[in-house]
């Protein structure tokens, strides 16, 4: 007598899914690229490579999380996110690809006693980019800044005196 094929279906699905669990998880990578700049120095005696491997980590689920993304399905495909500490002057952060670009030169001047609050921040702001739909890079900028700015407030790792209050903004014609 035959088996029932079917009956091992339900199995198989399962272990295919455990293991596609595994496959698709983002793997975090940090690279100190300025490790003797003054930004650079400042990263690894007050925030630390492992202080940012654990907080991707937690940022990743709070964005997905927010996002009400809770299979990989609904996700965007990130194998490897690499962030890189790097001597640069015209941002704080910026994203390429799957990689965040963090600045020595501002790291450098975040607030004494207050390194790994806004680096955290900077953090929020710059993995919402890379876990965000863009239309493959056709929304406009605004928005995809607004959504990264409302990811990092809803974080509570945000400055309050650094935004515009309610009534105070005006819209730039671009």
């Amino acid at each position: 007598m035959a088996k029932n094929p079917c009956i091992f279906l339900p199995y198989a699905l399962l272990l295919s899914s455990s293991l596609l669990q595994g496959i698709l998880a983002v793997q975090y990578r940090v690279t100190n690229n300025a490790p003797n700049a003054p930004g650079g120095m400042r990263f690894d005696n007050e925030i630390g490579i492992p202080f940012t491997l654990q907080t991707m980590g937690t940022i990743n689920k709070f964005i997905w999380k927010l996002f009400q993304q809770p299979s990989d399905s609904q996700r965007k495909y990130v194998p490897i996110l690499n962030v890189y500490i790097s001597d640069f002057n015209d941002a704080f952060g910026y994203t390429n690809g799957d990689n965040i670009n963090i600045s020595a030169i501002g790291l450098q001047s975040f607030p004494p006693g207050r390194p790994k609050f806004e680096f955290t921040s900077l953090m929020y702001h710059e993995m919402t980019h890379i876990f965000q739909w863009s239309g493959q890079g056709t929304a406009p900028g605004g928005l995809t800044e607004g959504i990264a700015d409302y990811v990092m407030i809803k974080s509570t790792y945000y400055d309050p005196e650094g935004y515009t209050k309610p009534g105070e903004g005006g819209r730039d014609e671009a």
